[in-house]
């Protein structure tokens, strides 16, 4: 969703993209280190079972989960900032800091 309103919005609103452009990585970064996690979980686990130590993959499994229980659903708030928090930021006049 955030991806298609940046294209859609860049030509004709760079600065409402820019604004958001903090949120868009907070969003992306937490994305990927969810994705980073739970494949390192899933290859873990994948591996010849004798090969596997089981203490070890409930440890990733673990972390993974915490991870995604805990902050992927911050990722609704920042695309909802990164796509809507633009204009707020445009207003402001640069004297003001």
């Amino acid at each position: 969703e955030v991806k298609e309103w940046i294209v859609a919005t860049f030509n004709t609103d760079p600065e409402a993209v820019a604004a958001g452009a903090c949120h868009c990585l907070r969003l992306t970064g937490t994305v990927t280190g969810a994705w980073l996690l739970l494949t390192g979980a899933r290859r873990l686990a994948d591996r010849a079972p004798d090969a596997a130590d089981p203490a070890a993959i409930a440890k990733r499994r673990l972390t993974a989960r915490f991870f995604c229980q805990q902050y992927l659903p911050l990722t609704d708030a920042w695309a909802a900032a990164a796509m809507r928090g633009g204009a707020t930021v445009a207003q402001a006049d640069p004297d003001m800091f």
